[in-house]
C-alpha cells in the first residue's frame, strides 16, 4: 500500500471550496452494549451495534475575510468531500453528509489565527476517486 502526505489536502462543502484547511480528523466509534452485572469478575458486552461518526473535526488557517468561518456555522448541513491528495483526477476522495455542531476560533500571540469545526456524519463515509 502506498503511503502519502496531506500536503495537497482539500475539501468542499456543497461544492464550495474550504480554503485554508490544515487537518481533518474522522473518528469512528462502535460501542458494544455493556452487559456486566453484579458478581462478574470481568466486563462483558454484546457484540455488534452501530458505528457512530461523531466528533469529527477540521482545522483551518483563518483568513481576514472570514469566508470559510461563515460557511461553517453551527447547524450547517451539507455534503462534505475530503480530498486527501488534492482535488485532481484519479485522486482519492471521501464523501459524507454532515451537520456542523461547533466551531472554535483560536487567536494566539504571534501565530496564525486558526479555527476548528466539529461535525457529525449522518450515515457512512463513501470512498471514491475524483
Amino acid at each position: 500500500m502506498a503511503h502519502y502526505t496531506g500536503a495537497d489536502l482539500a475539501a468542499t462543502l456543497g461544492g464550495s471550496a474550504l480554503a485554508g484547511i490544515r487537518e481533518v480528523t474522522i473518528p469512528e466509534d462502535h460501542p458494544s452494549p455493556d452487559t456486566t452485572h453484579s458478581g462478574d469478575d470481568d466486563g462483558t458486552s454484546i457484540p455488534g451495534g452501530i458505528t457512530y461518526r461523531s466528533g469529527c473535526t477540521m482545522t483551518f488557517v483563518d483568513d481576514d475575510a472570514g469566508t470559510v468561518w461563515a460557511l461553517l456555522a453551527p447547524g450547517t448541513t451539507g455534503t462534505l468531500v475530503v480530498f486527501p491528495l488534492g482535488n485532481t483526477g484519479g485522486k482519492p476522495k471521501i464523501t459524507g453528509s454532515i451537520v456542523v455542531t461547533n466551531r472554535t476560533r483560536t487567536v494566539a500571540y504571534n501565530d496564525a489565527v486558526t479555527f476548528q469545526v466539529t461535525f457529525n456524519v449522518n450515515g457512512a463515509w463513501t470512498p471514491g476517486t475524483v
